[in-house]
């Protein structure tokens, strides 16, 4: 197995943890406590797996249901309503995500076909999540339909926009579809290199009218800057560059090769990387930076 395939089932099972973990904080304190009495499986939750299924796709549903399988163990929930609401989980789950991204790129939630699709996506599986729970447990199945269109609406539409627009989150895509990057190129430790990202960022974002010249050099910037630092510790790399534009602009780097993040300075960094870096920071609104396979990936938000 190579480094790549061990990287991508190691990042899997993180999701899948992480997101038991999420369902499992949101579910206990509000049934330990009583808040809702409308059944076990009605709650702040229920927008969990529809929002995680968009942004992380069967894995995000995946760990919902873990979640809801652990919780309900500590909660001494029957087995019954723990079947119904796990298959509930995974039906708004996974047709949200197939749903979503069938013929949508990102997570834009701008126009009104966009809304008028979510809430298609999240009304009808929470109907049949409704129909589920009459069947196999028996009265509360309008409560947890309700509650799913409830939730999925109040709190799941801000949290897209949050990861779409503003955190610009990439999405796990179904199998065959694939992120179309709005500029995308590689950058060497040839000079005409830079020159021709910066030519092809002008003719993408500029003149398409996507930003103005103030959002294009800060963007510019970035990428000179990231791309000196990352040549600069390793001048053989070949950084491949992708750039969206949201409400805010994601830029996204990754380079081959041993662990380095362009976003720490080392012990024997001079003046100019001083320089840089607080240049990197000063047009970032969040910076991150994840080593996996042999992979280097920079994420920054401008």
């Amino acid at each position: 197995m190579t480094k790549a395939e061990l990287s991508r089932i190691r990042r899997y099972v993180f999701i899948v943890l992480g997101c038991a973990v999420g369902y499992m904080l949101l579910d206990i304190p509000v049934q330990a406590t009583r808040f809702f009495r409308f059944g076990s499986a009605v709650g702040i939750k229920n927008f969990l797996p529809p929002v995680l299924g968009i942004l992380l796709g069967p894995a995000g549903a995946l760990g919902c249901a873990i979640g809801c399988v652990a919780g309900g163990l500590v909660l001494s929930t029957p087995a019954n309503m723990l079947a119904a609401e796990c298959l509930s989980i995974l039906l708004c789950g996974v047709a949200a995500w197939v749903g979503w991204h069938w013929r949508n790129h990102g997570l834009s939630l701008k126009k009104p076909v966009d809304y008028a699709r979510y809430v298609l996506l999240i009304a009808v599986p929470a109907a049949l999540s409704g129909v589920l729970w009459r069947l196999i447990v028996g009265s509360g199945g309008l409560s947890l339909t309700v509650a799913g269109i409830a939730t999925g609406l109040l709190i799941g539409i801000p949290v897209l926009i949050l990861a779409g627009s503003i955190f610009c989150v990439e999405p796990v895509l179904p199998r065959g579809r694939t992120h179309e990057h709005q500029a995308s190129g590689q950058i060497t430790c040839d000079p005409d290199s830079v020159g021709a990202f910066n030519d092809l960022l002008e003719e993408n974002l500029l003149l398409t009218g996507k930003v103005n010249m103030k959002r294009l050099f800060e963007l510019q910037n970035v990428v000179e800057e990231v791309t000196l630092r990352v040549l600069g510790e390793d001048p053989d790399a070949v950084v491949n560059v992708n750039v969206d534009v949201h409400d805010s602009c994601s830029v996204r780097f990754d380079y081959e090769g041993k662990k380095f993040s362009p976003l720490k300075l080392s012990r024997d960094s001079d003046e100019v990387d001083v320089m840089s870096l607080k240049l990197i920071r000063h047009r970032a609104l969040r910076a991150s930076h994840s080593f996996s396979g042999g992979v280097n990936r920079v994420h920054i938000v401008v």
